[in-house]
């Protein structure tokens, strides 16, 4: 799917745990405006956190913010949940 629109926010809200996050973090990456942002919140279930960090310095994309929120039980374990601020 091409979207022509570009975008100053692109938000991910407890969503990128269950897949691979890089597709979605390109097609993000790919919309977003050339100062915009990309907000990840979401538990930190198959090493998201990592692979969000490890793209955004494989991307040359600036962490602006990463920080731990908390910790939940879901997916039957208890995981961190974390925020990270991603720009350009």
């Amino acid at each position: 799917m091409e979207i022509k629109k570009k975008f100053n926010c692109v938000v991910f809200l407890y969503t990128l745990h269950d897949y691979e996050p890089k597709p979605f973090l390109e097609k993000a990456l790919e919309v977003l405006s050339r100062d915009g942002k990309i907000i990840i919140g979401d538990f930190d279930i198959n090493k998201l956190r990592e692979k969000v960090r490890a793209f955004a310095g494989e991307n040359g994309l600036k962490i602006v913010k990463d920080i731990t929120v908390g910790k939940a039980k879901t997916h039957g374990d208890v995981h961190e949940g974390f925020l990270i601020t991603i720009g350009r």
